[in-house]
């Protein structure tokens, strides 16, 4: 018996726009959903997020009711899943089990029905899923058939069922057969017919995003207009071929015992790589025999959170704070976590992900959020700890107050790592790095096939540091604006990206972090000896912060410095911070009326570097230019005397 079980994903990110999801509804959703209610015969499994469920209730009730009298209909099966679509293996045990409760939660309340299969989040496998999802209630799942590849199933035999285990927790696989997703819609109907055909039985499953029934380039025509969808079912139905759901084949006998290894789908594999590495392994994997393709892997998830700071950030921050809500639990607050665990913003492959200010951004709202509930449940007025948030190796110092919650990294220049509004729910820190991709290093292509422009090519600069604030820059004295924005400038100090020794204080007004360092720096072949210090002073009733700087010049010599702080802010739009360099400042403002207004107050003058910070990724409309937000360099250029000391105040507030 060969049995044909269709799986369609659909899902949008925490934070997407209203209207990308309303576009993605009335060209994919809605209208593969009016066929299949319409032809009554199609059975389809479908896994919704949480995120669309939510939109659904608000917007589109009406299409919750079609499902629902298909689900009666014995049609359709509804999928569980993280109800925030998080990347289960990566989040904490009691967050992945919250998250399947409250989707089956959601699922038993609005269909009637409890939930027995999964969705498994970009089918991020790790060993320790079973034992989850059977604590869960669920009892199977869906992952690649390359998952099991490489666990001694052949190819031949992959279009079964099988079961896996872990800690003794008994779960059922079924494998999402790689041809039949090149296959539809791509090809003409009888393809997947004559496909299936090949083979003397099997449970033959395609699973895949609904967005590229209608959403994807070109697929709107093909699916709907030109009546691919249509025909397909009208193909499946005459051809012999069973269509069925996956709860109708859970009971047939699993081909036998596997064990899957920590993996994803291979380009997911591929895409956690750094870029060499990328297409290093992709250009080996082109040139690999059949037999044993199969074996060439990438990384797996988790090394996106070494190949992406911001990622890497968002990943820990989210323990942080899974960690405040396990000890003061808060119904509310415990939401907010599970919203920033969408796994959207915390990686990238072909689109966005990291790189979209507005996805990165609603992880930060939704922690900050959560937070402040469990802040204002312990009635403090700041609180400061010292610990290792990124996991590093390296202690920092994170404070908080009614107000901000600010990361100091010693270990990393003495710098800022996150300084974060709670008023506007904001992490203004949150910038990525201009990071080489592998598609930077390829023909100047997009994802589409096009012409990259000369003007994006020629905009490709990388980063030799983290962005942050505070970064403690040294420069050559005829270093202009457009060589530090391009990067094609003499860092002649040993500051970045150095540690510092710091010391904390705190009272019940505020608190103060002391760095310093000692280093050097050069004045043409004169090596400068410099003694730094900087105490960043935080006012539980304000939002924002103030530094005072001392800078010494520790030679027995004169010597012309120039010093540049690097601030960083997530603006909203390049509109809020265009390129300027200008002189001579002691006060600016900065007017977001999107992520708040920022006011820079300087005790000396200062010039001050503004410069838009965008980065070049793939995106579904190709390669695309995306603004990230603007570094303001705040420098102070002058001659020291011998053994001089140069002491200034910066504030930076949120208005």
């Amino acid at each position: 018996m060969k049995k044909f079980i269709f799986v369609v994903h659909n899902h949008q990110p925490v934070g997407n726009f209203d209207n990308v999801i309303r576009d993605a509804f009335e060209k994919s959703y809605r209208p593969f959903i009016d066929l299949v209610y319409d032809l009554k015969y199609p059975k389809v499994c479908f896994h919704f997020s949480g995120i669309l469920y939510d939109w659904l209730e608000k917007n589109e009730q009406e299409y919750l009711i079609k499902l629902k009298e298909m689900v009666r209909r014995d049609q359709i099966e509804i999928l569980s899943g993280g109800y925030y679509e998080p990347v289960l293996g990566v989040i904490p045990e009691r967050d992945r089990e919250a998250q399947i409760k409250k989707m089956n939660d959601y699922i038993s309340r609005r269909f009637g029905v409890s939930p027995k299969g999964l969705w498994l989040t970009e089918r991020v496998f790790n060993t320790t899923i079973p034992e989850t999802l059977k604590k869960s209630g669920i009892e199977y799942t869906l992952v690649d058939d390359t998952h099991l590849l490489t666990s001694g199933i052949k190819e031949s035999e992959s279009n079964s069922c099988f079961t896996t285990e872990y800690n003794g927790k008994k779960i059922y696989i079924f494998t999402i057969n790689h041809n039949l997703r090149y296959l539809i819609p791509y090809k003409e109907p009888y393809r997947t017919v004559e496909y299936i055909n090949g083979f003397d039985d099997g449970i033959f499953v395609m699973a895949d995003d609904g967005e590229k029934f209608g959403l994807w380039p070109e697929s709107y025509r093909l699916v709907y207009e030109n009546k691919w969808l249509l025909n397909f079912f009208e193909t499946i139905k005459n051809s012999g071929i069973e269509m069925s759901r996956l709860c109708d084949c859970i009971d047939e006998k699993p081909k036998k015992l596997v064990y899957i290894p920590n993996t994803s789908y291979f380009e997911l594999s591929q895409w956690a790589l750094e870029a060499e590495e990328q297409n290093s392994i992709e250009n080996f994997r082109e040139n690999t025999s059949q037999e044993l393709k199969k074996f060439v892997r990438g990384g797996f998830f988790e090394n996106f959170f070494t190949k992406y700071r911001q990622s890497n950030l968002m990943h820990k921050r989210t323990f942080y704070v899974s960690s405040l809500v396990e000890d003061s639990y808060d119904p509310e607050a415990e939401n907010y976590l599970h919203m920033a665990e969408c796994n959207c913003g915390w990686w990238h492959g072909v689109f966005g992900g990291v790189y979209l200010p507005h996805i990165r951004m609603a992880v930060y709202e939704n922690l900050l959020k959560a937070q402040d509930i469990i802040f204002k449940k312990k009635k403090k007025g700041i609180d400061i700890k010292n610990m290792d948030i990124d996991f590093d190796g390296q202690d920092d110092i994170l404070i908080e107050s009614k107000n901000n919650f600010f990361i100091v990294s010693p270990s990393y220049g003495g710098s800022l790592t996150e300084f974060s509004s709670k008023n506007k729910y904001v992490n203004l820190s949150a910038v990525m790095d201009r990071k080489k991709e592998a598609y930077h290093l390829k023909p100047p292509k997009d994802i589409n096939g096009k012409n990259m422009g000369e003007e994006i090519k020629s905009s490709l600069s990388y980063d030799w540091h983290h962005r942050a604030s505070l970064i403690d820059h040294f420069v050559a004295p005829d270093t202009s604006i457009n060589d530090f924005m391009t990067v094609k400038y003499w860092e002649v100090g040993d500051f970045i990206p150095q540690p510092y020794s710091f010391s904390t204080s705190i009272s019940k007004d505020g608190a103060e972090i002391m760095l310093q360092r000692s280093g050097i720096s050069w004045d043409g072949d004169k090596k400068i000896f410099i003694d730094l210090s900087k105490k960043i002073i935080i006012d539980s009733k304000k939002d924002g912060f103030r530094a005072k700087y001392s800078i010494k010049n520790s030679s027995n010599f004169k010597a012309n410095i120039f010093y540049v702080s690097e601030l960083v802010f997530a603006f909203s739009s390049p509109a809020v911070a265009a390129q300027r360099d200008v002189m001579d400042i002691r006060e600016y403002i900065f007017y977001d009326r999107v992520r708040g207004n920022i006011k820079l107050t300087f005790s000396l003058p200062v010039r001050l570097w503004i410069i838009p910070i965008e980065t070049v990724s793939n995106s579904e409309g190709g390669i695309e230019k995306t603004y990230q937000g603007a570094i303001v360099a705040c420098g102070i250029k002058r001659e020291y005397e011998a053994a001089e000391v140069v002491e200034f105040d910066m504030g930076v507030e949120v208005l």
